[in-house]
């Protein structure tokens, strides 16, 4: 290899090798998953709600789910695609600090 400045012949080797390897760790971040379509369709955006965190949802970016954060205090309502205010959303799950009872339901103390 020839070392030198900036646009010299290892500059130029080892683009390719770096660019594969950015693709590779930024792939990583995401989770494959098989509700996600595989070809984008710019115009219909997957969400899905996040498997134990109200708070969270998935959305879909090639065949892969991207962790979302609701903004602080809103859960996830799968129903409607949005985050919603928690006693809107219908949302439980173990991560929960508010309990959701349907109207009239009692918890245990």
């Amino acid at each position: 290899f020839k070392v030198g400045p900036i646009g010299t012949s290892l500059t130029m080797e080892l683009l390719p090798i770096l660019a594969v390897t950015a693709l590779c760790l930024g792939s990583s971040l995401a989770a494959r998953d098989a509700r996600c379509p595989t070809v984008e369709n710019p115009s219909k955006a997957v969400h899905l709600p996040h498997p134990s965190d109200c708070g969270k949802f998935l959305t879909c970016s090639w065949g892969n789910t991207v962790v979302q954060n609701c903004p602080a205090g809103l859960h996830w309502n799968d129903r409607n695609k949005y985050c919603d205010w928690p006693a809107s959303a219908g949302c439980a799950s173990a991560n929960n600090k508010e309990p959701i009872c349907k109207e009239g339901a009692l918890l245990p103390h």
